[in-house]
């Protein structure tokens, strides 16, 4: 199962970053973009609409497209947008395969992805061709994993398990030299965040929602991660963030 794409388990992990990350992801966001108003903005694997229906919010004369594989996720989407009142949001479903062929002709101040642009079949190749959809002076943002996160949760799992489970930059920097070439500027940032779980329930709750869980060490993660709590109060999950900005 992807739970990256399973809306279920990316509500839950969504819910359980909001109540102990010690960043917000979305201000962070907010302040690699040096755009006063962008007009047009892509969002390439939106997911449930959480950072369109913040920037739509952050926006409001912009128009935001959402597009992503999953029909439950754009569903999840539009009634966010109804919900919130957001008339500048639209949302429909295609992926990395086919969605730039169907926007063709259109052009965006903004084409941003989060966490999602590595499902692309080809990453390099994919973000190269945004170039020829943005507006002069438009910025390609993409988000996603970077080196070290999830550190302590993988420390326990190659304990128990054994192995050598880890976490580098989503894109490495000759990926993003490569794809640069199609970009006038490129610029990276990163953030270091931190989620803290005082329970090990809920830290356990986000592990069986994403793509590493193993659930035939599920008992021993489970009082692995209790011993970390009752010895400093809590269990600390590193989640670090590379943001790569192109500029058209």
């Amino acid at each position: 199962m992807t739970f990256d794409r399973d809306t279920e388990a990316l509500a839950i992990r969504e819910r359980l970053n909001a109540a102990n990350a010690r960043e917000n992801l979305e201000e962070w966001m907010a302040a690699q973009i040096p755009m006063e108003q962008p007009r047009r903005i892509l969002d390439l694997g939106c997911g449930r609409g959480k950072q369109l229906t913040f920037f739509a919010k952050r926006w409001p004369a912009a128009s935001l497209l959402g597009i992503d594989a999953s029909p439950q996720a754009v569903a999840e989407v539009r009634a966010a947008a109804l919900r919130q009142h957001l008339n500048n949001i639209e949302a429909q479903e295609s992926d990395f395969s086919n969605c730039l062929d169907k926007l063709r002709g259109e052009k965006f101040d903004l084409v941003m992805s989060t966490y999602a642009i590595y499902y692309a079949k080809d990453v390099v190749s994919f973000v190269r061709l945004i170039a020829g959809y943005l507006n002069p002076r438009g910025m390609c943002f993409v988000v996603g994993y970077a080196d070290g996160s999830n550190q302590e949760l993988f420390a326990l799992v190659n304990a128990v398990r054994g192995g050598a489970l880890r976490s580098d930059d989503f894109l490495s920097p000759s990926q993003i030299q490569s794809i640069a070439s199609g970009y006038q500027r490129v610029q990276t940032s990163r953030l270091s965040n931190e989620i803290r779980f005082e329970n090990a329930s809920n830290a356990m709750d986000w592990w069986r929602n994403s793509n590493t869980y193993c659930g035939e060490i599920d008992a021993e993660i489970t009082s692995e991660i209790g011993k970390v709590i009752s010895r400093q109060g809590y269990f600390a999950l590193t989640k670090n963030s590379l943001a790569v900005k192109l500029f058209a």
